[in-house]
């Protein structure tokens, strides 16, 4: 194998090894990281109650989102994939839409089954300081944000950010 094989096998094993890598990316910006996660309760969108202290000692994942959110839009079916592979992390929804009628469409059209909640008064997004969608903030088994995933944020960084709570 020459010298140009060597180094398209070496950049391939690199890529390959980091998408393996449990190391989350970076966490995006927020006043919330590595303090305790504010917490809520309310009806979800089924209109069954929701308190975030059923989360004690177990993972917790806090999606905002909005339907007129472009990147919203693959973000909470890849949430709901990681919501089908992990059933002892708690996911919760933040819909930030004007309507809980808008929420309702949207949650129903992409297939998302964890529990949503509609925060119609943007009450949640201040307490949690969310500026852009969406915003992804997992919390680990002590209640502390150790991660805050922004618009950017993949399937992967989230899957990542939940390996790294539970080492």
């Amino acid at each position: 194998m020459g010298s140009r094989g060597l180094g398209v096998l070496a950049v391939g094993s690199a890529v390959l090894l980091s998408a393996c890598s449990s190391t989350p990316p970076p966490s995006h910006p927020n006043p919330l990281f590595q303090q305790v996660m504010p917490s809520f309760e309310g009806k979800t969108l089924n209109l069954t109650p929701f308190d975030t202290g059923q989360a004690d000692g177990h993972p917790m994942i806090v999606k905002f989102f909005s339907s007129n959110c472009s990147r919203c839009k693959n973000t909470l079916p890849a949430l709901q994939r990681i919501y089908e592979d992990n059933p002892s992390i708690i996911i919760v929804g933040v819909s930030e839409d004007d309507s809980i009628g808008q929420a309702r469409q949207l949650v129903e059209g992409l297939g998302v089954r964890f529990p949503v909640i509609y925060d119609e008064t943007g009450r949640l997004a201040r307490q949690y300081s969310v500026a852009k969608m969406p915003v992804t903030f997992v919390v680990a088994k002590n209640g502390n944000v150790s991660w805050v995933g922004g618009p950017d944020q993949t399937e992967d960084g989230v899957r990542a950010a939940l390996s790294a709570v539970d080492d």
